[in-house]
């Protein structure tokens, strides 16, 4: 199964370069991808606590 996913990755890779929008997603949402992650996995609890009249 392994190297199906490897194998997968590589043709993805190979698609993605022919894209124009490509530079867009390695440069700008890639990186933000650790960031986003985190706030996913903190949850919601913060937001969900501010009353209506905060906003």
């Amino acid at each position: 199964m392994a190297r199906s996913v490897a194998a997968g990755l590589g043709q993805l890779g190979s698609v993605a370069q022919e894209l124009p929008t490509t530079p867009l997603y390695t440069e700008q949402l890639l990186p933000r991808i650790q960031a986003l992650l985190a706030a996913i996995r903190a949850g919601s609890g913060s937001i969900m606590a501010l009353a209506d009249e905060q906003f």
